[in-house]
């Protein structure tokens, strides 16, 4: 055991995917009624939780964040897929993008901007995509610029062409393709903020039964795997990030407060070994349907 100590509620960012649409291909997590989300914002405004991640895909979450929240948050949203090859319409879809989050956010800048499509620098347009996110960094209208991935050659590839300042990925003890030493010594050298998101899967690895015959097997495997540790399936989750001390922030997908309250009580435990499952499906849920 690590005595009392407990996960930092300073390195949580409230991811709001479920703000504004029923989000996970298992339908874990439904979509949160405006009444919790006033108590999930409110309670992280007392605590000194104060970032959030969001897109302007998430139906009307970030209009529900910016007629809610009081105090000043750190917001992180993304830029979906730029389609068009046109100089012009990139410039104008970039720009009017950002001017209505921040407009729906109610917020005069942004912590950061993701580009939600992994390999949009390494596009045709892609230099010119990075070139006016640079120019809004230097007015003042975003922070910092990063990109959100799935794949880690493609996080080395645009890691070599681009010097962004954050990376999203998915980070679980089922998945860990990005815990690479190529990976993690490019992410040191650059100094790259990294924030981890899937903690739980989409909701996998805190379930103890169902009725998708494809998750079965993996499910009837975790749940003897805790029985015989005498560990529940939030504190092996948790406690997977005790020594991944490269990552600064991680993005917790909530459906109420409860949930929320109950992560930070986890305590911090020494475990030697977590379950593993060699199924690559199991790992990626877009390879879920």
């Amino acid at each position: 055991m690590l005595g009392q100590k407990r996960f930092s509620k300073h390195k949580i960012i409230i991811g709001s995917a479920n703000f504004g649409l029923n989000y996970s291909q298992l339908n874990s997590f439904k979509k949160v009624n405006i009444k919790e989300i006033k108590k999930i914002i409110k309670f992280c405004e007392k605590n000194k939780i104060n970032y959030l991640d969001t897109a302007n895909g998430y139906g009307d979450a970030e209009k529900i964040i910016g007629s809610i929240k009081k105090n000043k948050w750190k917001i992180i949203t993304k830029i979906p897929k730029v389609k068009t090859q046109n100089s012009k319409e990139i410039e104008n879809f970039i720009f009017n993008t950002i001017n209505v989050s921040l407009g729906n956010l109610k917020s005069r800048s942004l912590y950061a901007v993701l580009l939600h499509d992994e390999k949009q620098l390494l596009s045709r347009n892609g230099k010119k995509i990075f070139k006016l996110l640079k120019y809004l960094k230097r007015k003042g209208k975003i922070n910092k610029i990063g990109v959100s991935f799935y794949t880690p050659s493609i996080l080395l590839k645009t890691l070599s062409n681009f010097k962004i300042d954050i990376i999203q990925i998915p980070i679980n003890y089922i998945n860990k393709n990005f815990l690479d030493k190529k990976i993690l010594r490019n992410i040191k050298k650059n100094n790259i903020e990294v924030h981890a998101r899937s903690l739980f899967l989409q909701g996998l690895l805190l379930k103890k039964k169902t009725n998708n015959k494809r998750f079965k097997k993996f499910i009837k495997y975790l749940n003897t795997w805790h029985h015989q540790k005498k560990i529940n399936r939030l504190e092996s989750a948790l406690n997977f990030f005790n020594d991944l001390n490269f990552v600064d922030k991680y993005i917790l997908g909530l459906e109420n407060l409860n949930q929320l309250k109950q992560i930070i009580k986890t305590k911090k435990k020494i475990l030697v070994d977590f379950p593993e499952f060699d199924k690559k499906y199991i790992k990626d849920p877009r390879k879920w349907i």
